[in-house]
């Protein structure tokens, strides 16, 4: 998604955090070789959509994973290990 392509990805695990179905690419379910080809013909197929689900995988790439964003989210974790253990 960083490089501003479309996703296909199976529906599970961590995957839905990630990959926004329909939106930053397209989400199956585990062993459907079936819905793969669909997505796959989907996004070969359909250039506005493969284009703009790029563009907003990029976009959501940035906003969740800028290195600012990324180093507060690591910090409030480590504050609240700390605070859990009883650390001033």
């Amino acid at each position: 998604m960083s490089c501003g392509r479309p996703v296909i990805a199976c529906n599970t695990a961590g995957a839905p955090e990630v990959v926004l179905d329909g939106k930053t690419g397209l989400l199956i379910p585990p062993g459907d070789s079936a819905a793969l080809e669909r997505a796959i013909a989907t996004l070969a197929g359909d250039e506005a959509t493969r284009v703009g689900m790029g563009a907003n995988g990029r976009d959501w790439v940035r906003s969740q994973f800028a290195i600012d964003r990324y180093i507060d989210k690591v910090e409030r974790a480590y504050q609240g290990v700390l605070a859990a253990a009883g650390a001033p």
